[in-house]
């Protein structure tokens, strides 16, 4: 295990999902989040968040993968 909870936060990656029902199927809202360690942790980056209705499991997995690859 990790000794403390910012030598956990080095190197990892964050990403925010939220979905919510729409007029046409779910929403889903995808962030990327930049990890600033121990100062203030994972905060978004709102720019690179992405809004679309759900399609398939395989669509939303590639969403993901592609926020992960964003986050810093």
């Amino acid at each position: 295990g990790q000794s403390t909870y910012s030598a956990y936060q080095r190197g990892t990656r964050s990403v925010g999902v939220y979905a919510e029902p729409a007029e046409e199927g779910v929403s889903v809202e995808i962030t990327p989040k930049r990890n600033e360690v121990s100062r203030r942790g994972f905060t978004p980056i709102e720019d690179e968040m992405r809004t679309f209705t759900y399609d398939s499991p395989l669509q939303l997995g590639i969403e993901v993968i592609k926020a992960f690859e964003k986050a810093a």
